[in-house]
């Protein structure tokens, strides 16, 4: 054993001092520097960590809650045309430094074709609202039962108020 570890009357203030009640709730990253302003060393924050960890007390140091079960993801599947969509925003570059440019695909995801396309000038909400009216205008989705489902990667453009409320005009589910 090195001659600067702990001895075991030393590990044991350390625990009893860790499992007070106003340091059993913080992590030693936190109670040391409070030790340390009250001009009180003990040992350093590995040490306390260190002690901690081999009695068996790290977890959920803190207020923090245990983790909630969510509900599993949600998995949709195209059996047939024009029932998912798949939309995406990738940005372009331009040859002038600085520049570029965004373009906004909605795919369906049986065929694999593109249902529609634009390259605005700028990303705005409103470019990307009339995208899907007329992607759904020239898909015929007005006039079919079930509504396809709208998969994307939740951007700030896909959950904009006005996407988001033709989106709901036109009954797309979002994914």
């Amino acid at each position: 054993m090195p001659g600067h570890a702990l001895r075991e009357a030393e590990r044991a203030r350390v625990l009893a001092v860790a499992n007070e009640p106003r340091f059993a709730a913080v992590p030693p990253a936190r109670s040391v520097p409070m030790l340390a302003n009250e001009r009180i060393y003990l040992a350093s924050e590995s040490t306390f960590s260190r002690l901690l960890k081999a009695h068996g007390q790290t977890a959920h140091r803190g207020r923090a809650q245990a983790p909630k079960a969510g509900r599993p993801p949600t998995t949709h599947s195209a059996t047939a045309p024009r029932q998912g969509w798949c939309w995406d925003r990738t940005y372009l570059p331009a040859p002038v430094m600085g520049r570029g440019f965004c373009l906004d695909l909605i795919l369906d995801l049986y065929r694999r074709k593109i249902g529609g396309w634009e390259v605005p000038d700028v990303g705005h909400a409103d470019h990307a609202a009339q995208l899907v009216c007329r992607t759904a205008l020239a898909q015929g989705i007005a006039a079919m039962g079930p509504k396809p489902v709208r998969h994307g990667d939740h951007g700030s453009t896909l959950k904009a108020t006005t996407v988001l409320a033709m989106r709901n005009r036109l009954g797309v589910k979002p994914s």
